[in-house]
């Protein structure tokens, strides 16, 4: 039976701002056999920008021939300034290639949605190798 471990670093940037400072390197992927250990690199990128309305969602472009595949991506948001409680906001990742990932958020108020607006939200990602593709 195979086993798939990964062994994820978790790091800490003290209070330093995020956006405009993309951190990306390789992680260990340990594939336990029963007659060996098989390791390989697993490339991850970490970076975060503030949001701007109307040019299609943001991009957040990888390091030349980092992924050979598309990434796995995770998205999250920060508000950046207050909002009421009857609105919520959503980000989705509108595209994703082994080179860049676009990212939209949209602004859900009173039912209605729209496009989120220019700086209230600073969108996270965390990219990392798949590679079950």
């Amino acid at each position: 039976m195979k086993q798939l471990n990964y062994i994820l670093i978790i790091v800490n940037f003290f209070s330093m701002p995020c956006y405009a400072v993309m951190a990306y390197g390789y992680l260990e992927r340990t594939v336990i056999l029963p007659d060996r250990d098989e390791r390989s690199p697993l490339s991850f990128v970490s970076d975060a920008q503030t949001y701007t309305n109307g040019v299609g969602g943001i991009t957040f472009t990888y390091p030349v021939s980092l992924f050979t595949s598309p990434p796995c991506v995770q998205v999250s948001i920060v508000q950046n300034v207050g909002h009421p409680d009857t609105q919520a906001y959503v980000a989705e990742v509108s595209a994703n290639s082994a080179s860049s990932t676009t990212v939209m958020v949209y602004v859900v108020n009173a039912g209605l949605v729209s496009e989120a607006p220019t700086g209230v939200i600073t969108v996270c990602i965390f990219s990392l190798d798949n590679p079950a593709v």
